[in-house]
């Protein structure tokens, strides 16, 4: 019996497999539309800095929060 709107676990799962198989082929293939994209390389320095910049962000808005609560 198969409700409707549903497909069968079977059947889902072999489409599954087909789409893992398709993303698997065109890994490795020289696929047109991704030649021009640019691969940034990760900077550990900045986001060191990014990460110390959001730290001491959050810092002072919790000072400014206490300081309106206090008020």
């Amino acid at each position: 019996m198969q409700i409707k709107g549903y497909e069968p676990i079977y059947k889902k799962a072999r489409i599954e497999k087909e789409m893992i198989k398709s993303r698997t082929v065109t890994k490795y293939k020289n696929v047109p539309e991704y030649k021009e994209i640019q691969v940034k390389k990760f900077n550990e320095v900045k986001y060191n800095e990014d990460i110390n910049s959001i730290q001491i962000t959050i810092k002072n808005l919790i000072f400014k929060i206490c300081d309106f609560a206090s008020s």
